[in-house]
């Protein structure tokens, strides 16, 4: 069977679902991850369809749905009425404390900023361990509550029309936002821009090359509409290089079984016993279905063509 010309560092774990996809709608495409047009096939999912890179192996949304202004409203007007129990409350923020103390050792201007920031839980934890904490975020309501009870400043509105000082900043996280980004590769630069020389973005996104993509390749839990682009590791170094960035650590965790379903949003899943053994495989093997870097500033400019393909290889 032919699968095309697939790169030589196409990721073998996404083999499966680049099978599964139509050889008959192979075509000439933009990559967003290496800036040129690249052989691509179509694979088709029971929530939309997504074309994948045959040199990366990242996945893109066909169709990009534009849903209404309030959406995020909404969903996160849910989770205000809705008051956690006070001990799983006190678990969130001590999960939130360690994060942001993981990357004490980075502090030099005091300067933190959050990339959708949420309801403002971790911007409180970072302002108790002294950070001038800022962040973003796309639900104006969302903001509003966050400034509240964080006590920092949180802008509102899309990360790709918020101009920040350049250089400056320590440390910039992106928790579970990469995947929702319209144009990650400029969004990423300019963040990149803003750090100081030596500062650290943690980013935490979804990972095609995952078990569980392996496990459910057509209804996958993770394939909702807004998530346009579902990246590789191979993909992101390539991000990265660009970005002027270098990894300082990489590690992937999660395995879910779950199914999407037909109506846009994920369906209810009980976790199975079975599951946290497959975490635990999933996570010795990178193949954890969310994928969390550490990368650091070196410079504000590209990395010289040696130094980025040897990123390139160890992400293969």
């Amino acid at each position: 069977m032919s699968f095309g010309p697939i790169g030589r560092r196409f990721p073998r774990s996404v083999i499966n679902a680049w099978k599964l996809s139509d050889p008959s709608t192979g075509q000439q495409r933009p990559c967003d991850a290496l800036k040129r047009d690249t052989y691509q096939q179509r694979f088709t999912t029971l929530r939309g369809d997504y074309w994948i890179c045959s040199e990366t192996g990242q996945m893109a949304r066909a169709e990009w749905i534009e849903e209404p202004s309030d959406t995020y409203d909404e969903y996160w007007q849910r989770h205000i009425d809705t008051a956690s129990p006070a001990e799983e409350t006190r678990r969130k923020h001590a999960v939130q404390l360690e994060k942001v103390r993981c990357l004490e050792r980075f502090r030099q201007t005091g300067r933190l900023f959050e990339v959708g920031a949420g309801l403002g839980t971790l911007l409180r934890a970072a302002g108790e361990l002294g950070w001038r904490a800022e962040g973003n975020e796309l639900s104006a309501r969302a903001a509003r509550h966050a400034e509240t009870i964080s006590q920092s400043r949180v802008l509102s509105g899309p990360i790709e029309q918020v101009k920040l000082e350049p250089g400056v900043y320590d440390v910039i996280l992106m928790d579970n936002v990469f995947e929702h980004l319209q144009e990650p590769r400029e969004v990423l630069q300019n963040l990149a821009a803003s750090l100081r020389p030596g500062g650290v973005m943690y980013l935490n996104t979804l990972n095609a090359q995952s078990l569980s993509l392996w496990w459910n390749p057509r209804d996958w839990y993770y394939f909702v509409e807004r998530h346009y682009f579902i990246p590789t590791r191979v993909s992101l170094a390539q991000y990265f290089a660009d970005a002027g960035l270098a990894v300082v650590s990489c590690q992937t965790h999660g395995f879910c079984s779950g199914k999407s379903d037909k109506v846009g949003h994920y369906s209810t899943h009980r976790r199975s016993w079975w599951e946290k053994p497959l975490s635990s495989v999933a996570a010795q093997f990178d193949l954890g279905h969310r994928i969390e870097f550490v990368i650091q500033q070196v410079g504000g400019t590209a990395l010289d063509r040696q130094a980025e393909h040897r990123l390139v290889q160890r992400a293969a």
